[in-house]
């Protein structure tokens, strides 16, 4: 048995939770002592395989890289099925999984090992002992003792359970992860070889591993989202931690912010001119209201100061709540549960959007905004403006709608997105399945791309995932295609702005950024071009150059490569080559450097 409590490295750099650095004396057969510096954690919980409202705490846990164990001693149903006095038991023993070991419990952890019941055998049989976290098989499994690591043997094996049922059953079929309370001595070092090689090319949340925050915010999605028959938005809770729902009344220091806004929507003309288009065309939607009432609830009012940013790019102005503003120490963005990562991978999207023939691409309008804060949580969106435009006198408003600018934001609208997209399509018809299996797998955030096969199949795509979209109150709109056919089976209203004046019988279509990425529309294909500023060539001015080409697949990577060659030359201050690495772009090939 383990005298400290350990956790894979990977695991725990996916909980939310605060740690310490340290460094640990660890001994075994083949060392005795050896220093490792980890990070420790005093507020790790564990949950119950067959009862996830008991949550067991554990003491002082600390990171390892790997933690090594022998895993054919790990009982599965079909081998307990064998021992007729356990027979019973085997359906409620988790199947194998192929996932690393996860935690590792030390002996002294006697909440978790506590014996609910048992079930005993003859002479050399196993038995089994039932604890808070499952079934404990101990001892050998048929001839386990033949074939057996001769250095160690794993006495106890429980798993991870699966996560709780406020989890949607898409999450639920992720790979648990192995609990084991010995410490075998030997080591492999392939899976984690396997990891790293691996990393960059997942595309699915199958070995995502949610924290107590991640269960409990699905737990608040799940039990708080509904839709209004009216508008037919979707409309979820703000995500609150425990004991964060009570704020103090922050007015005065927004209020001051405002000010400060007001000096500068005075000074500029134009900038005041958006600024209250952008503000007036929120109130007319709804996604803003006037507050009405005169009281301010104790504890549940917020004012968020707010401020203009505008796209390099598009010269279009867009107003940004700043959710991280703190008073007296506390903001609001501290309070949200951020929930957990779902957005889908990026290199996945667009390698499938290099897939097939025909390439397609939307955009979903306004996202955060398409989905609606309970009426009862909409004071903490408070925000200050002003009546009218001559700005002489203040009013409060509140947001209806989740904002831009709130930690929750993301992992709510895609929640409710997934949820549009899980309810709202017809199982029967396939075109209707590809359309949800599109706003689920190939949105990142939103923006939606994909690829499919032939023109029909792209025009039904579009048709039903905006289908799917508008019974949730949501707008898909600038779509582009490769094909001129399925642009024409698309209204022009819909389609973008770029394409939208153009005859579509003779023009060439335009290049487009795609995911941040120009797409050449008529030639289906991705262009890059950098602009080499003509200064004095230095370290900084190459370093700018090299970071401003964004190439998430590292098609570039062989142009790239010679600035990033000179880089690491220009980290050298001793080379020999230093002149001529700094005149040419040729990289010192001296030994060494």
């Amino acid at each position: 048995m383990s005298n400290k409590c350990f956790v894979l490295s990977d695991v725990y750099d996916q909980l939310d939770t605060d740690y310490f650095d340290t460094t640990l004396k660890l001994g075994t057969m083949a060392s005795r002592c050896t220093k490792v510096a980890t990070k420790g954690s005093l507020d790790l919980q564990i949950r119950s395989y067959y009862d996830s409202s008991k949550v067991i705490p554990l003491p002082p846990t600390y990171t390892r890289d790997f933690i090594p164990a022998d895993e054919s001693s790990i009982p599965n149903p079909k081998s307990i099925a064998k021992w007729p006095h356990l027979s019973h038991i085997a359906s409620q023993i988790p199947e194998r999984v192929e996932c690393p070991i996860g935690l590792l419990l030390i002996h002294k952890c006697l909440r978790e090992f506590l014996p609910r019941e048992y079930i005993a055998g003859v002479d050399n049989e196993p038995f089994a002992v039932k604890t808070d976290l499952g079934w404990l098989i101990m001892g050998p499994e048929n001839d386990y003792y033949k074939d057996c690591d001769k250095i160690g043997m794993t006495h106890c094996v429980m798993t991870l359970p699966k996560v709780d049922d406020c989890v949607e059953s898409r999450f639920e079929s992720q790979n648990p992860v192995k609990f084991k309370c010995t410490q075998p001595i030997k080591e492999s070092f392939s899976q984690q070889i396997l990891k790293v090689l691996e990393s960059d090319f997942k595309d699915s949340p199958s070995e995502q591993v949610f924290s107590q925050n991640d269960v409990k915010f699905m737990a608040l999605m799940k039990d708080g989202i509904s839709q209004d028959t009216e508008t037919k938005h979707y409309r979820m809770p703000l995500p609150f931690k425990d004991n964060h729902d009570k704020l103090p009344n922050n007015r005065t220091v927004v209020m001051n912010r405002l000010n400060l806004l007001r000096q500068k929507l005075c000074k500029d003309k134009d900038y005041k001119d958006q600024y209250f288009k952008f503000m007036n065309a929120m109130i007319d939607s709804g996604e803003a209201e006037l507050v009405t009432s005169q009281t301010n609830p104790e504890g549940r009012t917020w004012y968020i100061p707010h401020f203009g940013v505008t796209h390099a790019k598009k010269y279009k102005l867009c107003v940004v709540f700043d959710c991280s503003s703190k008073h007296q120490g506390v903001s609001l963005n501290d309070c949200l549960l951020s929930g957990p990562d779902h957005i889908n991978s990026l290199v996945g999207i667009l390698m499938r959007f290099r897939l097939n023939n025909i390439a397609l691409t939307c955009d979903i309008e306004k996202m955060f905004y398409q989905f609606d804060v309970h009426e009862n949580q909409r004071d903490f969106l408070r925000f200050l403006w002003f009546a009218d435009d001559s700005m002489s006198e203040v009013v409060d408003y509140r947001m209806t709608v989740h904002l831009f600018g709130a930690t929750s934001s993301p992992a709510c609208a895609t929640y409710g997105l997934r949820t549009l997209a899980s309810n709202h399509h017809d199982p029967s018809n396939e075109s209707s399945v590809l359309a949800k299996q599109f706003i689920t797998h190939d949105f990142y955030v939103d923006d939606g791309i994909c690829s499919v096969s032939d023109v029909k199949t792209a025009r039904e795509l579009a048709n039903n995932a905006r289908s799917i979209c508008r019974e949730g109150g949501v707008r898909l709109h600038k779509f582009l295609s490769s094909s001129v056919d399925v642009m024409k089976s698309i209204p022009a209203s819909e389609c973008a702005a770029s394409v939208q004046c153009l005859d579509l019988n003779d023009a060439s279509l335009p290049v487009e950024r795609t995911l941040g990425i120009a797409w050449s529309v008529e030639n289906d294909e991705f262009q890059f071009s950098v602009n080499v500023r003509h200064c004095k060539h230095t370290r900084r001015t190459l370093l700018s150059t090299v970071a401003s080409v964004y190439d998430p697949l590292g098609w570039l990577a062989p142009f790239v490569l010679k600035g990033k060659q000179i880089l690491s030359v220009y980290a050298k201050p001793n080379c020999p080559g230093m002149m001529s690495c700094h005149l040419s772009s040729k990289f010192c090939g001296n030994p060494g450097y």
